[in-house]
């Protein structure tokens, strides 16, 4: 019985062909025939050797390149894309540094990491445009609503870098596990409290 006899002959075809064809169908997107793409271009790559031609190394590429950002996890490949050229080692050095400092394993500690990175070459790249402009010696009106705005915009990435920070330092924080016996308690950071002759200390 094929697919259309058998969504004929049950009521509950309509679901099981759903997870027939989500069994079957493979979309170009999927990690695995990505996963499968890339080998194919590897190989194909060592095969061909220097004869491989530019138009069948840009499709190879290409493939590689999918890879590159479904792994964007670990090899940071999104993280790059969106930073220019002079800052892309200065950023693949402060996200190890960091990994290593919090030792990141997990992707929310590590994408929290990448997001710190992002937001803090935003600062200082923003810093530099600012200075640029208050160097000059005669401003015009134009000049001036662009210092204006580039003074809200580094605001905004300091907030931005500020709360990713924050945001890491909670991940990595030590869990804590209290129990109080009372019907009405406020516990708050350093903060001790006595309840029926017990003193709990968060």
């Amino acid at each position: 019985m094929n697919v259309v006899e058998h969504m004929n002959s049950s009521s509950n075809a309509p679901e099981q062909v759903k997870d027939y064809l989500r069994k079957n169908i493979s979309y170009v997107s999927d990690p695995k025939v990505v996963l499968i793409n890339t080998a194919d271009a590897l190989n194909a790559m060592k095969t061909e050797g220097d004869s491989i031609s530019e138009e069948k190394l840009q499709e190879y590429s290409e493939k590689l390149r999918k890879f590159s950002l479904m792994d964007s996890i670990k090899s940071k490949s999104l993280l790059i894309e969106s930073i220019s050229v002079d800052h892309r080692s200065f950023a693949l050095e402060m996200c190890r540094e960091l990994e290593e400092e919090y030792s990141a394993s997990s992707p929310s500690v590590i994408t929290c990491i990448q997001n710190i990175v992002l937001n803090y070459i935003r600062v200082m790249n923003i810093t530099h445009k600012l200075n640029n402009e208050l160097d000059k010696t005669s401003y015009s009106d134009l000049s001036c609503k662009y210092s204006d705005t580039l003074s809200r915009e580094l605001d905004r990435a300091q907030r931005h870098y500020q709360s990713s920070l924050q945001l890491l330092k909670q991940l990595k924080a030590p869990e804590m596990n209290i129990q109080i016996n009372a019907q009405n308690a406020i516990v708050g950071h350093n903060q001790q409290l006595n309840s029926n002759c017990e003193k709990v200390t968060p």
